[in-house]
């Protein structure tokens, strides 16, 4: 399953929940260039979807975030992984246990203290012709420039800019 399939999956889980969710595109996510670059060598473009649930009883005015990165598929990028590629698809679990989460809080009926976000950073790193090269560098969603040293790391390289989305979108 790519992205782009999980996150409709994702959406439709969020339509039977009646949680709401944004599905964030890479047109909306241009000032979060590690995100985006994970999925250069991939077909689908990075996504960011947020789930948002909010105090039923209090107005809270802190935020918490929740941040589970789906990467659908892992190759390693350009650099590879060789052999080990056969359960790369399992590193997206990460954004599978935030949406479980999610369907516990909603379907247990638990109210959240403060407006609480799910972050689910979603991307393919794969060995495509714009795929990202060890030595680029890439400016983070607060400004950071960051050298990518091996294209495998792409795991740390979604989660940072889903923090940053949630530092600076979100103010969590």
């Amino acid at each position: 399953m790519n992205q782009k399939t999980y996150a409709e999956v994702i959406v439709k889980l969020a339509k039977q929940w009646k949680v709401p969710v944004e599905r964030v595109d890479k047109s909306k996510l241009k000032n979060y260039q590690l995100l985006n670059a994970v999925s250069q060598g991939s077909e689908h473009d990075s996504e960011l979807l947020i789930f948002t649930l909010k105090p039923k009883k209090t107005k809270a005015k802190a935020a918490t975030a929740v941040v589970g990165k789906g990467l659908c598929y892992d190759s390693g990028g350009l650099i590879g992984k060789q052999d080990h590629m056969k359960s790369m698809k399992e590193d997206m679990a990460g954004s599978a246990s935030v949406l479980a989460t999610v369907l516990n809080l909603v379907k247990g009926g638990y109210d959240v203290k403060q407006t609480t976000y799910f972050l689910l950073p979603l991307a393919e790193n794969m060995m495509g012709q714009n795929a990202m090269r060890a030595d680029d560098l890439y400016t983070t969603g607060d400004g950071k420039q960051v050298e990518i040293a091996h294209t495998d790391a792409e795991g740390r390289l979604v989660l940072a800019d889903a923090i940053c989305y949630a530092k600076r979108i979100l103010k969590t």
